[in-house]
């Protein structure tokens, strides 16, 4: 009979650690989606939609890079910047 309550026992521990990781599974699941949509808020309050937000993060990765160009443009020539040039 001793076999048997020492498996049941170990059943029983096993039973535990995976409620307690079913738990702790459901905690984080809820964290998530609370961070989630806090993101989905932010993201809204700078009026863009959450499925436009790949467009979106390109055109702003387009528009930042011709405002680099433009930066660049402005500046004297790198001959100019070292002397070279009279």
């Amino acid at each position: 009979m001793s076999k048997y309550k020492k498996e049941i026992d170990e059943i029983k521990k096993e039973l535990d650690k995976a409620n307690k990781m079913k738990v702790q599974a459901e905690t984080r699941m809820e964290h998530l989606k609370q961070e989630r949509e806090e993101l989905l808020k932010e993201i809204k309050k700078y009026g863009v939609e959450p499925e436009d937000l790949e467009q979106e993060i390109n055109k702003l990765e387009e528009e930042l890079t011709s405002l680099i160009n433009q930066a660049r443009d402005l500046l004297p020539d790198k001959d100019v910047l070292e002397g070279r040039v009279k």
